[in-house]
């Protein structure tokens, strides 16, 4: 009890001194500020409305942070409500907690880190009662103190709606431990009860807070087959109280996804090209890729398109209704649908990833805000230690479901739907900010098996019949059960993957041929000079817009022709958009190509206009080469698309055969 006292001391005195110090090293947190209005509002006694911002220069200036802060009796008496935005509905709690500091400091984005501060508080402490359940005081405050000032940790807290949900995940944590444990049936159900309020109150602040939910029950009902059936009705009592509770407490926010979602919009977003680079997705890239920019107008303009040319008697769908969601999850299923290897792959990536996060540093190893030069050298001796170990995640977390294992075979099998639960789904959006609190479970699970190791050779060493031959059901056997059971739990991932690769890679080889035997009509286009010795070969693939607000999509096929031009050994020709807004500029795409042989090299891409009152915001313009390469590239259009199942990048070099699924590179080149 001192320990965790002096610990939430600690904890919360330490982030009112980082916070400041962050803003002074040049860190800016994000969290959407521009978005807070119905905070505002709310702090001043208005009520949870949202108005147009730009209509109160004062609340402008502080929504845009261009004011540090706001008096109330700034805002006009009367405001022009509208409507609260879908963004508002989901961060509902957030911005309550939010108004209610603001209610007792003044509006003030910088009095937010009490706010902050508090969730540092609540997430540390619980992070060490969640690691004592497991492990000695000692053990559990190093791995605390660990995960507490990692540099991925705390580049992350002064962000405070994506820091928000680690809180809910640490307190996640201690309530499978405490469900887990729990043999009376009126606590089990309280524990439930309790789980699922503070999950509700925290699925309005983070949306992922729910995915919290599946570790917990998974553990709840895996408990009870060790205990005997009639220990399963408490525990069906506990799962159904904390689902009912967590309705009640969240239904604010399952108001706001029934009306209006962008879920699978965000799914699609961690497909793109970004999240290729954090997987470490290496090369050979596949001939085929999927929508490339991390950007939500691109995203939008490939669904609303897709969906328009499968459905064209439909009106057109709108971002951020349950409409346009339903289509970015039909067209999420068509991609998983056809490369079912790559899904799988995408998994093992993250995997990966996450198994490794205490060891591995990608953007350096002293947080923004640490001048001193002694807390400098501290930090980086222990990026130096973490860095020399890198890689040795997947190893570790083997012995670790082994020496889990040694305890019960279903005990390694939980623990490792957990690992694939918690390392996998991060995929969909693979980024420091949605992944940064799995390091504590990393760290935690090694200490955790390193106590169950201790404790298991003391009693092999205090039982010495423990020691038996394997065929005596002593320690030997269990080892061997264990490492029995994790091998086969390996097996099973590396034939799904096998197996998955095996049905992809003859569908990718049709899906990408039946591109090249699409008919496509050759198109004119004029060669205009660009400085540094580059042409633009531009089109006009678009009529004038006939809507207020449409997305036209041309297929588009360019033939790149190494050998007409001498074998230069690479091209990077870029795919330009015209674009009024810097928001933009991101669905122009840079392709590099290689001189690989003879046949020329096919680039096949599908190109889009967007239009927004009546103004074309982002137009396909043309192909830019280098200026003595334009004779040797073709453009043309696929008018008829029917035949294709989806219109996504192709790239058609003359060694595509090889490149039928997705690689996670493990350096040099060298991949699986």
């Amino acid at each position: 009890m001192y320990v965790t006292a002096a610990l939430c001391v600690t904890a919360f005195l330490f982030a009112k001194w980082y916070l400041p110090a962050y803003r002074a090293g040049g860190g800016v947190p994000q969290f959407y500020q521009d978005q807070f209005g119905p905070a505002v509002m709310l702090a001043c006694g208005r009520g949870f409305v949202n108005v147009d911002s730009g209509s109160v220069p004062a609340f402008d200036d502080f929504l845009k942070q261009r004011a540090a802060a706001l008096r109330c009796e700034d805002l006009p008496a009367a405001i022009q409500p509208v409507p609260l935005s879908g963004f508002h509905g989901s961060s509902r709690y957030l911005m309550t907690a939010a108004a209610l500091v603001w209610r007792m400091t003044g509006v003030d984005f910088h009095a937010l880190d009490v706010l902050i501060a508090a969730c540092f508080t609540v997430a540390v402490a619980a992070a060490y009662a969640a690691v004592r359940l497991g492990c000695g005081r000692t053990v559990a405050l190093i791995v605390v103190l660990l995960w507490t000032f990692s540099y991925r940790h705390l580049e992350n807290v002064p962000h405070l709606r994506d820091y928000s949900k680690a809180p809910f995940f640490m307190l996640m944590l201690v309530a499978m431990g405490v469900a887990a444990a729990e043999r009376r049936p009126r606590r089990l159900i309280a524990v439930g009860a309790l789980f699922g309020a503070v999950q509700g109150f925290g699925f309005g602040m983070r949306t992922d807070v729910a995915l919290n939910f599946v570790p917990f029950l998974l553990v709840l009902f895996a408990a009870a087959p060790l205990e005997g059936l009639a220990a399963l009705r408490p525990r069906l009592a506990c799962a159904a109280a904390a689902l009912g509770v967590f309705a009640v407490v969240a239904l604010p926010i399952l108001q706001t996804y029934a009306r209006s979602s962008s879920l699978w919009h965000v799914v699609l977003l961690g497909f793109t090209s970004p999240y290729d680079e954090n997987l470490n997705i290496g090369f050979p890239r596949p001939a085929y890729g999927f929508p490339y920019a991390h950007n939500d107008s691109y995203i939008e303009a490939v669904v609303r398109a897709h969906w328009s040319r499968l459905h064209p008697a439909d009106p057109p769908l709108k971002m951020l209704t349950r409409p346009y969601d339903r289509a970015c999850q039909e067209y999420f299923v068509r991609l998983a649908a056809n490369f079912p290897g790559d899904m799988m792959t995408r998994g093992l990536a993250s995997v990966a990833g996450i198994v490794n996060l205490p060891f591995w540093l990608p953007d350096g190893d002293v947080p923004v805000g640490i001048s001193n030069p002694v807390l400098k050298s501290v930090w980086h001796f222990r990026g130096q230690v973490a860095q020399s170990i890198y890689g040795s995640g997947l190893a570790l977390v083997a012995t670790v479901l082994i020496i889990i294992g040694i305890q019960a075979p279903l005990y390694a099998c939980v623990a490792f739907v957990l690992l694939w639960f918690w390392g996998a789904f991060p995929a969909i959006e693979f980024q420091g900010r949605h992944i940064f609190q799995f390091e504590l479970v990393v760290l935690a699970a090694i200490a955790w098996a390193g106590t169950l190791l201790w404790r298991f050779m003391a009693t092999v060493v205090g039982n010495p019949s423990g020691r038996d031959a394997v065929g005596s059901g002593g320690a030997g056997t269990r080892v061997l059960r264990a490492v029995g059971t994790v091998a086969v739990l390996v097996a099973i991932v590396g034939t799904t993957l096998v197996g998955a690769r095996a049905y992809q890679i003859p569908n990718a080889r049709a899906f990408v041929t039946s591109y090249d035997r699409a008919p496509a009509a050759a198109i004119a286009a004029a060669a205009i000079p660009l400085p540094n010795d580059t042409v633009r070969l531009a089109v006009d693939l678009f009529h004038q817009p006939t809507a207020r607000d449409q997305i036209d999509e041309v297929m588009l096929k360019a033939e790149f022709d190494f050998a007409q031009c001498g074998h230069p050994p690479a091209v990077k020709p870029v795919f330009r958009y015209d674009v009024s807004e810097r928001w933009f500029t991101a669905f122009s795409r840079e392709t590099p190509l290689e001189d690989l042989g003879p046949s020329p090299t096919r680039v096949f891409l599908p190109v889009y206009s967007v239009v927004r009152n009546w103004i074309p915001v982002a137009r396909f313009a043309g192909v830019e080469v280098p200026s003595a390469f334009a004779r040797c590239v073709r453009l043309s259009r696929m008018d008829d698309t029917r035949a294709l199942p989806l219109l996504i990048p192709v790239t058609m070099a003359p060694d595509w055969q090889r490149k039928l699924y997705q690689r996670v590179r493990l350096g040099s080149g060298l991949g699986y």
